[in-house]
Protein backbone atom coordinates (compact mmCIF):
# COMPACT_ATOMS: atom_id res chain seq x y z
CA UNK A 1 0.00 0.00 0.00
CA UNK A 2 1.31 3.42 -0.86
CA UNK A 3 2.02 5.68 2.09
CA UNK A 4 -0.49 8.29 0.93
CA UNK A 5 -3.23 5.65 0.78
CA UNK A 6 -2.20 4.40 4.20
CA UNK A 7 -2.47 7.91 5.65
CA UNK A 8 -5.96 8.32 4.20
CA UNK A 9 -7.05 4.90 5.46
CA UNK A 10 -5.78 5.55 8.99
CA UNK A 11 -7.41 8.98 9.24
CA UNK A 12 -10.71 7.56 8.00
CA UNK A 13 -10.56 5.04 10.87
CA UNK A 14 -11.23 7.96 13.23
CA UNK A 15 -14.93 7.87 14.12
CA UNK A 16 -17.10 10.19 12.00
CA UNK A 17 -14.26 11.31 9.75
CA UNK A 18 -14.75 11.90 6.04
CA UNK A 19 -12.56 12.57 3.02
CA UNK A 20 -13.43 15.06 0.31
CA UNK A 21 -12.02 15.54 -3.16
CA UNK A 22 -9.57 18.40 -3.56
CA UNK A 23 -8.52 20.30 -6.66
CA UNK A 24 -4.87 19.23 -6.37
CA UNK A 25 -3.39 15.73 -6.18
CA UNK A 26 -0.97 16.70 -3.41
CA UNK A 27 -3.77 17.96 -1.15
CA UNK A 28 -5.84 15.60 0.98
CA UNK A 29 -9.08 16.94 2.44
CA UNK A 30 -10.87 15.62 5.52
CA UNK A 31 -13.72 16.83 7.66
CA UNK A 32 -14.58 15.63 11.14
CA UNK A 33 -18.03 15.71 12.68
CA UNK A 34 -18.12 17.76 15.88
CA UNK A 35 -14.79 19.49 15.22
CA UNK A 36 -13.87 23.03 14.23
CA UNK A 37 -11.28 22.71 11.45
CA UNK A 38 -9.45 25.91 12.35
CA UNK A 39 -8.98 24.74 15.94
CA UNK A 40 -7.71 21.36 14.73
CA UNK A 41 -5.26 22.99 12.33
CA UNK A 42 -3.87 25.11 15.21
CA UNK A 43 -3.49 22.05 17.45
CA UNK A 44 -1.61 20.29 14.65
CA UNK A 45 0.54 23.35 13.97
CA UNK A 46 1.64 23.32 17.62
CA UNK A 47 3.14 19.84 17.08
CA UNK A 48 4.72 20.70 13.73
CA UNK A 49 2.10 19.28 11.35
CA UNK A 50 1.04 21.47 8.46
CA UNK A 51 -2.72 21.46 7.96
CA UNK A 52 -4.93 24.30 6.88
CA UNK A 53 -8.53 25.25 6.37
CA UNK A 54 -7.50 27.99 3.96
CA UNK A 55 -7.26 26.30 0.60
CA UNK A 56 -8.46 27.24 -2.88
CA UNK A 57 -9.93 23.77 -3.25
CA UNK A 58 -11.96 24.24 -0.07
CA UNK A 59 -13.39 27.52 -1.27
CA UNK A 60 -14.17 25.98 -4.66
CA UNK A 61 -15.94 22.99 -3.14
CA UNK A 62 -17.75 25.09 -0.55
CA UNK A 63 -19.22 27.27 -3.32
CA UNK A 64 -20.27 24.27 -5.36
CA UNK A 65 -22.10 22.78 -2.35
CA UNK A 66 -20.05 19.58 -2.42
CA UNK A 67 -19.26 20.47 1.17
CA UNK A 68 -21.94 22.05 3.27
CA UNK A 69 -20.99 25.11 5.28
CA UNK A 70 -20.85 22.92 8.41
CA UNK A 71 -18.57 20.40 6.69
CA UNK A 72 -16.30 23.14 5.38
CA UNK A 73 -15.94 24.56 8.91
CA UNK A 74 -15.08 21.07 10.17
CA UNK A 75 -12.43 20.44 7.53
CA UNK A 76 -8.68 20.47 7.19
CA UNK A 77 -6.42 20.02 4.20
CA UNK A 78 -3.09 18.26 4.47
CA UNK A 79 -0.39 18.79 1.86
CA UNK A 80 1.08 15.44 0.90
CA UNK A 81 4.88 15.43 0.72
CA UNK A 82 6.78 12.73 -1.15
CA UNK A 83 9.32 12.82 1.68
CA UNK A 84 6.80 11.49 4.22
CA UNK A 85 7.91 8.27 5.90
CA UNK A 86 6.06 5.51 7.72
CA UNK A 87 6.92 7.29 10.98
CA UNK A 88 5.45 10.56 9.65
CA UNK A 89 2.20 8.75 8.82
CA UNK A 90 2.06 7.32 12.35
CA UNK A 91 2.68 10.72 13.97
CA UNK A 92 0.22 12.59 11.74
CA UNK A 93 -2.60 10.13 12.35
CA UNK A 94 -1.96 9.97 16.10
CA UNK A 95 -1.91 13.75 16.45
CA UNK A 96 -5.05 14.21 14.34
CA UNK A 97 -6.87 11.60 16.42
CA UNK A 98 -5.77 13.27 19.69
CA UNK A 99 -6.86 16.66 18.38
CA UNK A 100 -10.24 15.38 17.22
CA UNK A 101 -10.90 13.67 20.56
CA UNK A 102 -9.91 16.82 22.48
CA UNK A 103 -12.09 19.11 20.38
CA UNK A 104 -15.08 16.77 20.53
CA UNK A 105 -14.86 16.71 24.33
CA UNK A 106 -14.85 20.50 24.39
CA UNK A 107 -17.79 20.77 21.98
CA UNK A 108 -19.81 18.05 23.71
CA UNK A 109 -20.24 16.22 20.39
CA UNK A 110 -22.20 13.00 20.47
CA UNK A 111 -22.77 10.81 17.46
Amino acid sequence: MRLKDELIKKILEIEASHKFKTSEDNLIGFWFEGVEGEALSLILKDVGIEATTESPCLKEYDKSSVLTREQAHASIVIMWKKSFTQEDIKIITEEIKKGVVKLRKISGWKK
